[in-house]
């Protein structure tokens, strides 16, 4: 037989195990939980807003290689070692902030990430203002423009837009041809800032636009077929494949395939609203299409120009040979 001890029962808590007890989390905690997630969708929906109400400027190409001085001074790239997570952007910073100080970012980074927007912000603002005054629906500030403009339009808006990035461009150009890491790892310059104001003072308008032919042929043939294949994708494809594939079944019964897609309206036609898929996967696709157009017409004026920027360092020196000459003179 089995003995039974006297006294009280045990309360039901004292039978769980003591790791499956689980503490109640405090009324504070769940509001400040809460209230993080809700800042966290807040912030997600306001950068895919941002992102959705222009999302051309995604796939547009880097002019200048602001990490190209933390590579240069990073030993794992030097030594051409296996790709690791060491050789990421943000760890290459890292060791370059290590090594140089926070002063690194503003002295060496931002220069030409600040570049690059400025580019950036002038090739779009020409392409809309251009886009604009050639097709008029498109110079409202609406999400959709409806009839989209003409492949005709964007390609001219785009050459016109190419041309006017190639002129504020040049001197960027003529500076990223000119750097050599060298420079500035023997002291010469200390900044970038540096670098570009005495660069650009030493070479002189003329070495400035050295080349510049090249790089208006490159920008504005480049930049037309890029935002003429991308419109295109993205507002006429886009239009042509809705209307294909939810115009199949007129009128609208219940066995649609895509009922729940409808909105019945009383007194209305009925509302369609297209997979919410759909208009991302159309932009993805003319980003690539466009970046790979515009990157086979670049690519070979690209080669021409490095083989005429290889020639520029003997004009720079002739350039200094001819200022010493001068100097010279004027003293004698």
């Amino acid at each position: 037989m089995t003995a039974v001890a006297d006294g009280p029962l045990p309360d039901s808590t004292d039978l769980q195990d003591p790791s499956d007890r689980r503490k109640k989390r405090h009324p504070k905690t769940n509001a400040t939980t809460g209230a993080s997630a809700a800042g966290i969708r807040a912030l997600s929906v306001q950068f895919m807003t941002f992102y959705f109400r222009a999302p051309i400027k995604a796939f547009f190409r880097s002019r200048i290689d602001y990490m190209a001085y933390a590579r240069a001074i990073n030993p794992r790239v030097q030594a051409n070692l296996p790709w690791s997570w060491r050789m990421t952007t943000p760890a290459i910073l890292a060791h370059a902030v290590r090594e140089h100080g926070w002063s690194f970012i503003p002295n060496q980074v931002l220069p030409p990430m600040l570049a690059n927007v400025t580019v950036g912000a002038v090739l779009y603002t020409a392409y809309l203002q251009s886009l604009g005054a050639l097709h008029e629906p498109s110079s409202h500030s609406a999400k959709r423009v409806y009839p989209p403009a003409p492949a005709q339009c964007t390609f001219a808006a785009g050459f016109a837009a190419g041309t006017i990035q190639s002129v504020i461009a040049a001197p960027l150009d003529a500076l990223q041809v000119r750097f050599q890491t060298s420079d500035m790892l023997e002291g010469r310059y200390k900044t970038m800032w540096q670098y570009g104001a005495h660069k650009l003072h030493e070479i002189g308008l003329r070495g400035v636009f050295a080349g510049w032919s090249l790089s208006f042929l490159k920008d504005s043939c480049g930049s037309a077929v890029f935002f003429a294949t991308f419109e295109y994708i993205k507002s006429q494809m886009y239009y042509n494949f809705v209307t294909e594939y939810y115009g199949k079944h007129t009128p609208v019964f219940e066995w649609h395939p895509w009922k729940s897609t409808i909105q019945y309206l009383e007194g209305e036609r009925p509302t369609i609203k297209p997979h919410f898929m759909m208009e991302p996967t159309f932009l993805l696709t003319a980003g690539i299409a466009a970046s790979i157009l515009q990157q086979a017409i670049a690519h070979p004026l690209t080669e021409i120009q490095n083989v005429h920027y290889s020639r520029l360092e003997s004009m720079d020196f002739a350039a200094q040979q001819e200022r010493r000459k001068r100097s010279v003179f004027r003293m004698a």
